[in-house]
């Protein structure tokens, strides 16, 4: 899945502005550097190649992309899918080496999707359509009201 976005990363950065070209250029880096983990954890099974069946899936949305903010929100909804799956490979995994990489690449890809959200001027509802992964309830975190910076 993530050299499938990476393929599609290279075919939209072209049709982005000189800023928001280097954005997509890391997050194809990223992908890559998520696939090669995801690489490593599978061992000899690892093909190296694209997932054929979701690169076909995928190919006529991605030939068909035309402007940036088709590419800006075809990219976030690939992010939010490569989250999602994430969260989901986590609750299969049973091996602590994979519960390790998996976890450290599940909020790149909801930082990706967030800031492509950004950049769309979505707002906080647009970044995480599914929902943040943690509850977004303060009364289950530390609320800066009561800690605030600089605090007592």
């Amino acid at each position: 899945m993530e050299l499938v976005a990476v393929a599609a990363y290279e075919r939209g950065i072209e049709l982005l502005s000189e800023d928001l070209a280097p954005v997509l250029q890391t997050f194809r880096g990223h992908h890559q550097e998520h696939a090669e983990a995801f690489a490593e954890l599978a061992g000899s099974a690892a093909t190296g190649e694209a997932n054929a069946a979701l690169l076909e899936a995928l190919t006529p949305a991605i030939d068909a992309l035309s402007t940036q903010n088709e590419v800006l929100r075809f990219a976030r909804d690939l992010e939010n899918q490569l989250a999602v799956t994430c969260g989901h490979l986590l609750r299969t995994v049973e091996s602590g080496n994979h519960v390790s990489t998996i976890g450290s690449i599940l909020p790149t890809e909801a930082s990706h999707a967030a800031e492509l959200s950004y950049e769309l001027q979505e707002g906080p509802d647009g970044w995480f359509p599914a929902g943040p992964v943690e509850s977004a309830d303060i009364t289950s975190g530390f609320d800066p009201a009561v800690f605030p910076v600089g605090g007592p």
